[in-house]
This record gives structure tokens, C-alpha cells and sequence, in this order.
């Protein structure tokens, strides 16, 4: 028998061992995971249920608040179903009613639009046309004749009524006239009137004086004549019964320079402003007295006489010889004391339901090497490009500033100043100056009332593309306007980048978003030409 020798390998197999517990088998065997793990997810799922009812009902909550504001949107559809649709030509005849009621020159009176027609360089007779904003049929049309022959281009405007149970419509209508000599001046010619909201028929009518200034107040109004150096204002109820009258000395200029006067009623001051000869008056519109000169007069920039008796006014300073935008501004407080705003100028607001009052949005715009002073001592910036937004009180004092912002346009809502730059909008707290959110846009911020909401979204318009954001900042959706053959229409999704070209591209320039006073959306789009316009209006 032969030997054999047993090997035992040193990598002999070890002993079999139990397979690894599975995660639901881990959980069998401990069913209180299984509970703990359930009541986080329904914890999880319970709050943010809660938390979405909180944020619908703050949404709603503000829509409702906002609900009667002007120029607040209805509650917007993502589908844009057209209410109206048109265009139209100057050659043809200028603008249809319907386009003045809806983008922005519609009066809301007694359940109507009542609006001025622009008619074309030879329309000879004014007109105020009501619209009915549930159908945007005509109700009625009233037609003016001029006061004098010769007149044309003929148009109007109206304003919304103090109260809102008004009956009446209180309205301009205006011509203009050539010179009698060879200056190749036109005259303006124009009339207050005052219409039935429900037929159209006329209750009173004021002619004034050839090149007269107006302003209007709750109580009545105010014209002004210029005869020579001599400023005549004569102040009347709306009734027709006379008031007051006042006469001011202008300025001594040479012969051949115009006059640009501006009248502004607040609540009961009256403000004169000639902004070419450079000077300024503040009235009492009880009774007509003067109540303080502005030295330094008022200037090309954006004027303002706030309800507490301070003006808003370029500041002497850094005044320009000619008029351009972002002009730096000053306050004039009611004591006559002077608050140099630092070289900022004063921010367009499109729309503020109560959360400024009388605070004033100014700041500085992006500019390199830009050096900022106050009180005449250079400030470093906060930013390379300088720009700043500041919120300053009625009497001039700042607020609060965040740097780094130069402001296009902005809003006041709801507690928040919404601001758009170049590339971006900003959510700042209106009370502290803290910024809630910032979020990055596109767009060339060309498009007119960049900035508009329906209590619920905030509607960006950027160009072609309009994107809506919450009140927390975040993206919803984004639409653009796309030609499709003869007209265009408004599809999902942001524009393409690049922008297409030939009979498909549209620029910024050519397309206007709109709040219309009653809250419609509307689109304005215009031919590469410019020779025809295109209008759309939104809702059901």
C-alpha cells in the first residue's frame, strides 16, 4: 500500500456564516424604526403642506389688499387667453379707442373707461369715448369742436375721479394752431370738460386761454397765463365758481426763449415751476398766498411737492445746462432748509400702494471711478461702479442704503421695495433696508413698466420675455412673444438665445408690457418699420 500524504491547504474555506440582514428586514425586526421613520415622513409632508397653505394664503391675502389699487393686475393666467386683439397705423388714423382705454389713458368712472382719442396731425375735432372693460365695446362717443378755426391734431386725456362713487368724467381735450407769423410755432389750444360717465353728455366746458398752464386738485383748478414777464394764475372750483387770483413777476429773459411752466396740486399747495427761466413758487391753494420762492428754482429733473410742503428739485450745484435724465435732485423742506441728496436723483416708482408715502427712492447709477460726497467730502463707495439705492425720509434724511444697486424701475408693495437693475431684481425690506432676496434676469431693459404684479406674482418684463416670480424670489414660469405669420402671439418657455433674426426677431424696444388702470395685461408690439402696432389684451 502505498504512503499518502494528506495536505491540509493553508487557504482552506471558513466556516459559512449567516447572509448580511436586508434594510427591510432590519426594519421587521424593529418595527419602532418603522414607526419613527413613518411619522417623520408624515411630519415632513404635514408641513410642508402647512407651509404651502401659509404661502396661498398670504398670496391671497395680498391680492386682496391690492385688489383696488390702479394698475395692480387681475389675477394672471399662464395661458394668456386674448380678451382683444387689433392693430393699427398713425397713417390711418392714429390709435382706437380701445388702445387708449386698456395701455394706460382710460379713467375709471361709473363702470366705465372714459378715455381721449389721438387722432391723426389732421383730426380737427376731439373726442372722449367710454369703453365698457367687461366687453371693450364703445358705450358712448362725444365728439369736441375746437374753439377757434385753423386747430388740429386734435386729442385728449382724463384723469380718475377724487371719489370713487363719481358720476362725472373730468377730462382735456387739446388742439394746436400755427402762429400767425413765420416761426413755424404752434399754439396749444385746449378745454376742461366735465362728461356724463353714463351717456356722454357734456355738464360743463372750460376753454383756456391760448398756451395756458393747468393743474387740477381734488377741489377745482388752477390755470396760468403769461403775459410778457407777468404770471397770472386764477384758481376756481369745479363748479365754475371763482376762487382766487394771483399774479407773479417771472424772471427777465431774452425775448426769444420760451417758457415751459408746470402746475402741481397737492392736496392744498399749489406748485409753479418754469423750467427754462429757472425758478419756482409755492402757494397756499385756499386763498393764493405765497408762501416761499424757491431761489434756486426747480429745473429739468423729476419735481415733486410732497404732501408735507417739501420739494423735490434739481440740485443748483450740479445742474446741467441741458436736460438729460438721472438729475441730481435736493430737497426744499416746508422751512425753506435745503438737503443736498449727494448727487443722486430721484427713482421712477411705477407703482406704491401706501408703503412709502412720502419717502423718497433716489440713488446713484453705476459709473466708474465714481466717488460719492456728502456734505462735500468724498465717500469711498461700497461698490467698484458707485451705484447705490438709498430710501430717504420727508425731510430728507436717509433711511437706510444697499450699494450695488442702479435701479431702472421699481415698486412698492406689500411692505418690499422691488427693484430691477440690468441684470437682476431686488427684494428690499421698505422699513430696514435688508435684502430679501436677489434674483438674476434677462432680458435688455428696454421694455416700458419693467415691473408689474397682480398681488400674487411678480411680472418681469425683459424685451420678448416676461417671467414671473413669487414674492419669495422664486422663478414660476417665463413666456415670450413669437411672431406666427401676420400677427404675434405669447408661448411658454423663456426666448431663444441668440435672439433670432429677419421677420421672427423682435428687440426690447419693440414690445411694451402693460398695466392697463383696471388691472388688464396688455402687449403692445410694433413693426420693425414702425409703420404699424399690434395690441393684445389678456384675461376672460
Amino acid at each position: 500500500m502505498d504512503d499518502v500524504e494528506l495536505v491540509e491547504p493553508d487557504d482552506a474555506p471558513a466556516a459559512a456564516s449567516p447572509s448580511e440582514p436586508s434594510l427591510l428586514d432590519r426594519v421587521r425586526r424593529r418595527p419602532r424604526w418603522l414607526a419613527a421613520g413613518a411619522a417623520v415622513v408624515v411630519g415632513l409632508v404635514s408641513f410642508q403642506v402647512v407651509s404651502d397653505r401659509r404661502v396661498r394664503a398670504a398670496d391671497d391675502a395680498r391680492a386682496a389688499a391690492l385688489a383696488d389699487v390702479p394698475y395692480v393686475l387681475d389675477p394672471v393666467d399662464p395661458a394668456f387667453p386674448v380678451f382683444v386683439r387689433g392693430s393699427y397705423s398713425w397713417e390711418d388714423g392714429g390709435a382706437p379707442p380701445v388702445v387708449s382705454a386698456f395701455f394706460g389713458g382710460g379713467a375709471p368712472v361709473a363702470d366705465v373707461l372714459v378715455t381721449g382719442t389721438s387722432g391723426s396731425s389732421q383730426s380737427r375735432e376731439a373726442h372722449l369715448v367710454a369703453i365698457d372693460p367687461a366687453t371693450a365695446e364703445v358705450v358712448w362717443d362725444t365728439a369736441f369742436a375746437a374753439p377757434v378755426g385753423g386747430a388740429t391734431d386734435a386729442g385728449g386725456w382724463c384723469w380718475e375721479p377724487e371719489v370713487p362713487e363719481a358720476t362725472t368724467a373730468r377730462c382735456v381735450v387739446r388742439w394746436q394752431r400755427p402762429t400767425a407769423d413765420d416761426s413755424g410755432l404752434w399754439q396749444d389750444l385746449a378745454a376742461v370738460v366735465e362728461v356724463d360717465a353714463s351717456d356722454g353728455d357734456v355738464v360743463r366746458r372750460t376753454d383756456l386761454p391760448v398756451g395756458a398752464a393747468l393743474g387740477t386738485g381734488a377741489w377745482g383748478m388752477v390755470v396760468g397765463t403769461l403775459d410778457g414777464s407777468r404770471l397770472t394764475l386764477d384758481a376756481s372750483r369745479w363748479d365754475g365758481s371763482h376762487l382766487w387770483t394771483r399774479t407773479l413777476e417771472m424772471p427777465r429773459r431774452p425775448a426769444d426763449d420760451q417758457t415751459f411752466l408746470d402746475l402741481m396740486v397737492v392736496e392744498e399747495r399749489l406748485l409753479v415751476s418754469d423750467t427754462v427761466g429757472d425758478a419756482g413758487w409755492l402757494l397756499s391753494t385756499t386763498d393764493g398766498t405765497l408762501l416761499r420762492t424757491l431761489d434756486d428754482g426747480t429745473g429739468w429733473g423729476m419735481t415733486r411737492l410732497l404732501s408735507s410742503g417739501a420739494v423735490v428739485v434739481d440740485d443748483p450745484e450740479l445742474a446741467s445746462d441741458e436736460p438729460r435724465g438721472d438729475v441730481p435732485a435736493m430737497l426744499v423742506r416746508p422751512d425753506g432748509s435745503e438737503v443736498p441728496f449727494d448727487g443722486d436723483h430721484v427713482e421712477w416708482v411705477g407703482l406704491d400702494d401706501g408703503t412709502l408715502g412720502d419717502a423718497l427712492l433716489t440713488g446713484s447709477a453705476a459709473a466708474p471711478g465714481y466717488v460719492r460726497t456728502r456734505g462735500g467730502t468724498a465717500v469711498p463707495s461700497a461698490e467698484p461702479d458707485g451705484s447705490v439705492a438709498r430710501l430717504r425720509e420727508s425731510d430728507g434724511t436717509v433711511r437706510w442704503e444697499v450699494p450695488g444697486l442702479d435701479v431702472l424701475v421699481a415698486i412698492a408693495v406689500d411692505g418690499l421695495v422691488v427693484v430691477r437693475t440690468s441684470d437682476e431684481v431686488a427684494a428690499v425690506d421698505a422699513r430696514t433696508g435688508r435684502v430679501r432676496w436677489r434674483v438674476a434676469t434677462s432680458g435688455d431693459g428696454s421694455s416700458i413698466n419693467g415691473l408689474l404684479t397682480d398681488g400674487r406674482v411678480i411680472l418681469v418684463a425683459g424685451g420678448t420675455q416676461l417671467d414671473a416670480l413669487s414674492y419669495r424670489g422664486e422663478r414660476l414660469w417665463s413666456v415670450h412673444v413669437r411672431d406666427a405669420g401676420d400677427e404675434h402671439v405669447v408661448v411658454p418657455g423663456p426666448a431663444p438665445t441668440p435672439a433670432p433674426t429677419g421677420a421672427e426677431g423682435l428687440t426690447g424696444d419693440q414690445v411694451q408690457w402693460i398695466a392697463s388702470p383696471t388691472g388688464r395685461l396688455a402687449l403692445g408690439v410694433m413693426t420693425g418699420n414702425g409703420d404699424r402696432q399690434e395690441y393684445l389684451v389678456f384675461g376672460r
